[in-house]
């Protein structure tokens, strides 16, 4: 299936709201798909994989049935330090999540498993580097972030992320990053 058949007609602008911990939960998401825009977050904004299943129920059915909605997303964070990933990834499979952010490591067999019930995957990226191996590892799209915190000093800037698009021909999009 292309990229956009996905979320053809469901974005009024081509923008994901990003995931942001802490913030981001269910009235955020619904109110963002809502308004043509795709709502994310965190799964481990919930505290636990039941809260989390349960706040994926309270999005869907918040959305179900209202037409011209944008498809909502989750970011799980692979990193081994994340206990919780199995378990968040099995109630995104079942769920079937229309798109899946992946940050901190690349999971091949993630990606397999979400592009295998037609949910699409975008990596978080710092790097040209890291771009070109999510885009090897087979991601749907890349969204380029700032390796430091907004409101932390850095040498890179979220301009100097841009060029990852232009870089990587095997991505097939890029959203802005936080």
């Amino acid at each position: 299936m292309p990229l956009l058949a996905a979320f053809a007609g469901r974005l009024r602008v081509p923008v994901i709201a990003a995931p942001m911990f802490l913030i981001s939960g269910p009235d955020l998401v619904v109110s963002c798909c809502r308004n043509g825009v795709v709502g994310s977050f965190p799964a481990l904004n919930q505290r636990t994989t039941a809260g989390f299943a349960d706040w994926l129920d309270e999005i869907a059915g918040r959305l179900d049935g209202k037409g011209g909605t944008a498809p909502f997303g989750v970011n799980l964070v692979v990193h081994r330090s994340n206990p919780r990933l199995d378990a968040d990834l099995a109630v995104v499979i079942e769920r079937k999540v229309p798109l899946v952010i992946t940050s901190l490591g690349l999971n091949r067999n993630l990606i397999k498993a979400a592009q295998g019930y037609g949910g699409l995957v975008f990596h978080d990226v710092t790097t040209l580097d890291f771009a070109a191996k999510a885009a090897e590892a087979g991601v749907d799209g890349l969204t380029p972030s700032r390796p430091v915190p907004v409101a932390m000093p850095g040498r890179s800037t979220p301009s100097r992320c841009w060029p990852i698009s232009a870089a990587s021909s095997m991505a097939r999009s890029c959203s802005a990053g936080r």
